[in-house]
């Protein structure tokens, strides 16, 4: 039985996650840490609002797009089954993921370079 190829779409999504959430993350700290012993600065707030906001976006966009691909799995489910040739078709999760995790790279990666843009 030939091997399955991977879809090549999930790999630069999941790379773009790993190597540069943490770096975000890790430039972002020293903004909360001043924010809670300092209290509220209004230089610090807009980017803080903007990590909080994005967060939102970043999941109701990713429902979205795996909703999308959701039905068209089903579609191509309903009319292969229509049309007499349903062919047993996987899942397509590698496909499902790509689409679930791509708006929290373009993200993250968006984030990544306006925050070194910022740091002196």
């Amino acid at each position: 039985m030939p091997r399955k190829t991977r879809n090549p779409a999930l790999l630069p999504v999941a790379m773009t996650l790993a190597l540069q959430a943490p770096l975000v993350v890790w430039m972002r700290m020293p903004m909360i840490f001043m924010e809670m012993a300092t209290g509220p600065a209004a230089r610090r707030r807009p980017e803080l609002e903007r990590a909080v906001s994005e967060k939102i976006g970043a999941v109701a966009e990713s429902a979205g797009s795996l909703h999308v691909e959701a039905a068209r799995w089903w579609t191509q489910m309903l009319l292969g089954a229509m049309s007499g040739s349903i062919a047993t078709q996987p899942f397509g999760w590698e496909r499902h993921w790509a689409a679930a995790l791509e708006p929290y790279s373009r993200r993250v990666k968006g984030n990544a370079i306006r925050l070194q843009r910022r740091t002196p």
